[in-house]
């Protein structure tokens, strides 16, 4: 199936997600379909069955290091996988798979698989997964890479050797308007929670409520 459609390429090349930048790259290309089951760290350590990251919302996961918001919390979830850094090498090397890290100040934002020499494999939030280039192509939202990671291509089972049980899967259920702000709902372990947020709401003839 071709997941590089006009739509969904326009939903991430507007002005406000990542501009001219992403929508002018010859190697910008999608490659999946829209999943909020997965993010981009998760992509990039090799899982697609969780949502990675140090926001204390039900569903989303962290390896058993310490989390929070700093390139140094997301450097040492990657060394728990068994990645090492390599400074800014984002060369491909046939012995190693490699991330690239990125940031925005000192929190990170943002990670992509390295597949080829300049051209990256990001899972775009929310969204679609898809190729592109290297460089600034993804700074309106996620700003610079500040670090590559490598780990030997043997070593890739660590990933599923290493990553534990997931959080457990949730379920998107339709798309809400909130005092004008789009969110979606999730449905959890048997409650409901505001995607973006993670609050839990109750639904009842018709109308949410914050628990």
């Amino acid at each position: 199936m071709d997941y590089n459609t006009d739509s969904a390429r326009e939903s991430l090349t507007r002005a406000d997600v990542f501009g001219d930048a992403l929508k002018h790259d010859v190697n910008f290309k999608l490659l999946s379909p829209f999943s909020y089951k997965y993010n981009c760290i998760a992509f990039a350590m090799g899982m697609d069955d969780r949502w990675v990251d140090h926001s204390d919302i039900p569903w989303h996961w962290w390896p058993p290091v310490a989390k929070g918001p700093s390139v140094e919390h997301l450097k040492n979830a990657f060394q728990y996988f068994g990645f090492e850094e390599c400074g800014l090498d984002d060369t491909v090397d046939d012995q190693y798979d490699k991330v690239a890290l990125y940031h925005v100040g000192h929190d990170w934002t943002h990670a992509a698989r390295i597949v080829d020499n300049g051209i990256y494999h990001s899972k775009f939030g929310e969204s679609y997964d898809g190729r592109h280039s290297s460089g600034n192509v993804l700074q309106a939202q996620y700003g610079s890479v500040c670090l590559i990671m490598r780990r030997l291509k043997t070593d890739s089972h660590l990933t599923d050797n290493l990553k534990g049980i997931a959080p457990g899967e949730m379920h998107l259920n339709i798309k809400v308007n909130i005092g004008g702000t789009m969110n979606h709902l999730v449905a959890y372990n048997g409650k409901t929670y505001l995607g973006h947020y993670g609050r839990e709401v109750r639904l009842q003839s018709g109308k949410i409520s914050l628990v």
